[in-house]
């Protein structure tokens, strides 16, 4: 997370501690590499937008917990709720930051800004899940009679006006003359297209570049102040053309993402092999509430039928009780999880690790089950981003080892 003033004069940037999602956005001055006292804690699911004179930024957090004197950032189990929009002035403490927008009726709601290439508008987007769909809303930062410092010391949130108030497809700005907006989305196309708004004419939506018959659109730049550099995912690879942004007969050349809405949450594969939900009748912690668009949720008894069907906890079962003449066990198994991570909570590693062992092991005597089953648990350590190299070389190198060590295999060197 990092984003550089309009001026190039600082940059504020993100600090993750043992790989936790939380983040403490600190700010640099780049000439010097100096850094300024201003840090910005309990930040999550975030993004840094600049204002254009450079005075401060947009980002997103949650509201410190209360016992957070003592928390371990990325140890808790709770859910986060209420994020929250806020705007920083450099140079001012945390606590004096305007509150921008919040939303205490669907405290599941994630919130990110965008500043526009113009500096005058301000976009507000807003998820509830995992699903590639949003609301979109606006203001319009030079309307604003006082300017955003107007907002200091009020309970007064800007004034946000509602471009799309539902989650029926996704909306990603591109770009825009004044009030004319270009976005690409999938509405109607799920291999995504461009299309067009002026938000003063919120009810005349116009396509710019059609959604192409066999391509998927992943993304789109302008560039050179009246073009755009558009990327397709075409048979396994990108292509990218250059494409002229006032030309409304845009033609979109000539990879399929259909799988991951067409197959959810219908059960046709999975593939999760590091720091894996396997509690599914209670995976809807921390993060996991954006996940119920993918799986189903457990809190919704038709759903909860067949989670519970293939939750790996819930199906342990000792395979030397099936009819006579299978005789058999549980493979060596290692499972890795880490104790920081707050995306996918190390409790799923934890009590699969702990019901294997019970059910195969420690409550039969004489158990047939010979093969270890064991976890490594990855010290100060998040879900697996930003880890330095050390440690994904130790990890690395458990894992072969215990490869090795179970088939037998010798090293070669």
């Amino acid at each position: 997370m990092g984003a550089v003033s309009e001026d190039a004069q600082y940059l504020a940037y993100g600090l993750s501690s043992s790989g936790s999602d939380w983040v403490t956005i600190k700010v640099m001055i780049v000439a010097d590499k100096k850094t300024l006292p201003d840090t910005l804690s309990w930040v999550k699911f975030s993004s840094i937008s600049w204002t254009q004179d450079g005075k401060g930024f947009f980002y997103s957090r949650y509201p410190a917990p209360k016992e957070h004197s003592e928390l371990d950032a990325g140890t808790e189990t709770n859910i986060n709720l209420n994020h929250e929009l806020y705007y920083h002035f450099l140079g001012t403490r945390q606590s004096e930051d305007i509150l921008c927008w919040r939303d205490p009726e669907n405290p599941k709601y994630l919130f990110s800004s965008q500043v526009t290439d113009d500096g005058k508008y301000l976009l507000l987007d807003i998820e509830e899940g995992c699903d590639p769909v949003n609301k979109l809303y606006y203001c319009d930062l030079s309307a604003l009679p006082l300017g955003l410092g107007g907002y200091k010391d009020t309970k007064s949130m800007l004034p946000f006006i509602k471009l799309v108030d539902n989650f029926e497809a996704s909306y990603r700005a591109v770009s825009n003359d004044d009030t004319e907006f270009t976005f690409i989305s999938n509405k109607d196309a799920p291999k995504y297209k461009l299309i067009r708004v002026n938000i003063k004419e919120p009810g005349l939506w116009t396509d710019v570049l059609p959604e192409s018959a066999k391509d998927v659109l992943e993304s789109a730049y302008a560039v050179n102040g009246n073009q755009l550099l558009v990327s397709y995912l075409s048979d396994v690879k990108y292509v990218v053309q250059l494409l002229d942004l006032k030309n409304r007969d845009l033609a979109a050349p000539v990879t399929d993402r259909y799988w991951h809405s067409t197959g959810v949450p219908e059960m046709k594969i999975f593939r999760e092999i590091l720091v894996p939900g396997f509690d599914r009748s209670d995976f809807q912690v921390k993060t996991g509430h954006a996940w119920t668009s993918d799986y189903g949720c457990s809190d919704i008894k038709e759903e909860f039928e067949w989670l519970i069907k293939y939750s790996p906890l819930h199906n342990v079962r000792r395979p030397w009780e099936k009819p006579a003449g299978e005789a058999c066990q549980y493979p060596p198994t290692m499972l890795l999880t880490a104790d920081h991570d707050d995306r996918v909570v190390p409790l799923h590693s934890l009590k699969l690790l702990a019901t294997m062992q019970y059910v195969l092991c420690t409550s039969i005597n004489n158990s047939p089950q010979t093969n270890p089953i064991i976890a490594r648990i990855d010290r100060k350590a998040g879900h697996g981003a930003g880890r330095p190299t050390q440690k994904m070389i130790d990890e690395t190198a458990d894992r072969y080892s215990f490869l090795a060590k179970m088939m037998g295999a010798s090293w070669i060197g």
